[in-house]
């Protein structure tokens, strides 16, 4: 049975590394060296990076099962998790050259897709339930300039307001960092200004005040 589960992990792993290998060559651009030498290269390193390891699990584990089933499994897991990554879309995030402090986009009810998010001036922008919940790649463009990497936390909020309101609003925040000029930071002044667009959001007749 052992004997079974390994040959069926072996054509896993076998399959697993002929789809990133394909992957890896259609997505690889060069104008230096061919497409094929760098993906030959980059599998060599990594097949034998999971063999290293592989061998390393049965040693420390004194397994029955050949190194190459362990490699195999390594090798499943990394194409695995690469395909989940590769299902999360990229986003631009638009921030203003002048803003900097925190920025909130709002789970809005609309729920076609994002490719870009336009923030304006106090911090706000809107978002599609599902990016919200399954998660994306941010490309944050602070005029024109990619602040990306400058971005180093990224965290969910809910906020419930203390009046007239029977539901949550759900929001994700990150900061530009750089010396604040954010004009007004309270979620519940900005409902009550209308500076959040409340018609975008789910439930907006609760709202009004």
């Amino acid at each position: 049975m052992k004997y079974t589960i390994q040959i069926i992990i072996l054509v896993l792993g076998t399959t697993a590394s002929i789809y990133g290998i394909s992957k890896m060559a259609s997505e690889t651009a060069t104008m230096i060296f061919p497409p094929w030498l760098i993906v030959g290269v980059i599998s060599l390193i990594v097949g034998a990076a999971a063999v290293g390891i592989g061998f390393i699990i049965k040693r420390l584990l004194h397994a029955d099962w050949h190194s190459l089933t362990f490699a195999s499994i390594i090798v499943i897991i990394i194409v695995s998790i690469d395909a989940i990554a590769a299902g999360k879309p990229t986003i631009r995030i638009i921030i203003s050259p002048e803003y900097s402090g925190e920025v909130r986009l709002f789970v809005r009810k609309n729920n076609s897709k994002n490719h870009e998010i336009k923030v304006d001036n106090l911090g706000i922008g809107y978002i599609n339930r599902k990016d919200f919940d399954q998660g994306f790649y941010p490309k944050i463009i602070k005029g024109s300039i990619d602040i990306t990497k400058s971005v180093r936390q990224y965290s969910k909020g809910t906020f419930s307001a203390s009046w007239a309101m029977t539901y949550s609003i759900d929001y994700l925040s990150f900061v530009i960092p750089g010396r604040s000029t954010q004009l007004v930071s309270d979620i519940d002044d900005l409902i009550r200004m209308g500076s959040i667009d409340t018609m975008q959001l789910p439930g907006n007749g609760n709202l009004s005040k």
